[in-house]
């Protein structure tokens, strides 16, 4: 019995309106789905284009992509912002969609601003969402109904974000939120990618550098063969000339062994039992060019093939010339040791101002002129300090002992002359106590104990028997009538007997009727031979 025999002629029309329901219904579900398998394949295809141009062309700022995006998931504004690599907590804008006006461009730094705190998280913001708080008024004012924000990342290390917004859509759909965060996945890839070329081009580039500045070496030991392959760099610092690069290991020709200096010959054998117990090792050595400049060698080895029985088959090397730092290594090891005699010597000076100085004044008087004394030293010290210990010229040397006894610049009492000479530290420390001394004399018993006195200071090259000498002299007037004290003080003491014998030279003190008179005579060769 036909399906026409059970309709009864008044339900007909409903029968063919459900029907036509049913298919419109069937018509409309299948458009639907011809629609998502359209844009699907549109997706996919401009997703297939984004990795495409993202591995081709990795210095664009990939403008035409994100328009692309922005348009398939019906956004008016997008937005790029990359990591600063100085300071990764900024973020700077790379790229974004065409602004019409000056008011839209300041809407958009504001909504940048607004979103910055949230840069590391996924946020979607739906047209509720955005009317219903105060902290989304930069949304609004670019009349945004919906905004989606990604980041971009790389082994969990943010590099970026990317943001759309729409100004007629009041939402984006998950299959939108899904496509964006495909995007930005190869973004975020393509960015990584380029860090990383980066970095290796800028390694590259160092290590050019130092291979063509000399500074690096590098070559290849192969146990089996009992070869040595060399870099050209490596040749060139070794000032080695082998075809091909190719050396031997072992043996009367083993040109390694032939260019090391005699003394570090014994650390080849060395290298190849420690190459076969550790994988990384250091090196330090020197080597002897054939043009007889000595060099130092630091860098290591590393074993990068080993046999069944474990040792080294082969091993690549790498050093890098640190002459100079071993240069700088003696110099300031010499600095130190003479730094340390010289301590040694100042305290003996030390030891002897303590024990002249309470012999001649005992107990409590003895506090002034010790701490006078050694304030001398000290200034002393200062100016060699100055001069990295160098030494220093003749006319500083007598302005820094006179110092503490000048009124003001220019004081017309004290009168210093003479031509440039330098000493040397021993000399320094030994004539400014000296002159410390008769300062210190002149201001108690001298011409530099009222006002009317007066003391000039100058020097002079000599000649006696032949030899060089600097005749340096002291001379008061103007003073108080001055009378040779009854017993020797450290002062004259110092001048007379221990400047004269640290220094090879010779002094003499006259208490003259106008004032003490003073010549200190040394071999000038000793004066001279640091001048500069």
């Amino acid at each position: 019995m036909s399906t026409s025999e059970h309709i009864s002629p008044s339900s007909e029309p409903a029968f063919r309106d459900s029907l036509r329901d049913l298919e419109n219904a069937s018509r409309a579900e299948l458009q639907l789905t011809l629609e998502q398998l359209a844009r699907a394949n549109r997706r996919l295809t401009l997703l297939n284009r984004v990795a495409t141009e993202l591995t081709s062309d990795a210095e664009s700022s990939y403008s035409d992509l994100f328009e692309a995006i922005a348009e398939e998931i019906g956004a008016r504004y997008f937005f790029y912002q990359r990591v600063d690599s100085i300071r990764p907590d900024l973020l700077f804008l790379a790229a974004a969609s065409q602004l019409d006006s000056e008011e839209e461009a300041n809407s958009s730094d504001e909504l940048l601003t607004a979103a910055h705190s949230l840069a590391s998280q996924v946020l979607v913001l739906e047209a509720s969402e955005l009317a219903g708080h105060e902290q989304f008024a930069p949304f609004r004012k670019l009349g945004l109904q919906c905004f989606m924000r990604v980041p971009l990342l790389a082994h969990d290390r943010m590099l970026g974000v990317v943001s759309f917004g729409s100004i007629s859509r009041s939402q984006f759909l998950r299959t939108d939120q899904e496509f964006v965060r495909t995007f930005a996945d190869q973004l975020a890839a393509a960015v990584e990618r380029q860090r990383l070329v980066l970095q290796l081009k800028e390694s590259e580039q160092i290590y050019r550098g130092a291979v063509i500045t000399g500074r690096l070496a590098s070559w290849e030991t192969n146990m089996v063969t009992r070869e040595r392959i060399w870099t050209k760099g490596g040749m060139e610092m070794f000032g080695l000339d082998l075809p091909n690069g190719r050396g031997v290991v072992g043996g009367d020709n083993d040109e390694f062994w032939h260019t090391l200096h005699p003394d570090d010959r014994y650390k080849v054998a060395e290298f190849h039992r420690t190459a076969d117990r550790i994988d990384s090792y250091r090196a330090e050595y020197r080597i002897v060019r054939s043009d007889g400049r000595l060099m130092w060698m630091s860098g290591r080895g590393r074993v990068i093939e080993r046999g069944r029985d474990g040792k080294a088959r082969r091993v690549a090397n790498i050093v890098v010339d640190v002459t100079e730092r071993k240069k700088n290594e003696e110099r300031t090891k010499l600095l130190i040791d003479e730094l340390n005699h010289r301590v040694k010597n100042t305290l003996a000076t030390v030891q002897a101002i303590v024990a002249q100085t309470l012999r001649d004044a005992g107990g409590a008087a003895a506090r002034e002129p010790i701490e006078a004394r050694l304030q001398s030293l000290s200034r002393s010290h200062d100016l060699l300090t100055r001069e990295n210990w160098e030494g220093a010229a003749l006319g500083e040397v007598v302005e820094e002992a006179l110092r503490p006894f000048i009124r003001s610049n220019g004081d017309r009492r004290i009168r210093i002359e003479g031509p440039l000479v330098r000493l040397r530290p021993k000399v320094i420390l030994s004539l400014g106590m000296a002159l410390h001394e008769l300062a210190t004399n002149a201001s108690k018993y001298g011409a530099l104990s009222g006002e009317t006195g007066q003391v000039a200071i100058w020097w002079e090259p000599a000649t006696a028997d032949g030899a060089k000498y600097l005749d340096l002299f002291w001379r008061e007037h103007g003073g108080p009538e001055v009378t040779p004290r009854s017993r020797r003080g450290f002062g004259s003491r110092l001048i007379e007997q221990g400047l004269a014998h640290e220094l090879g030279g010779k002094a003499q003190l006259e208490y003259l009727r106008g004032g003490l008179y003073c010549k200190i005579s040394f071999p000038l060769p000793i004066l001279e031979e640091d001048a500069r």
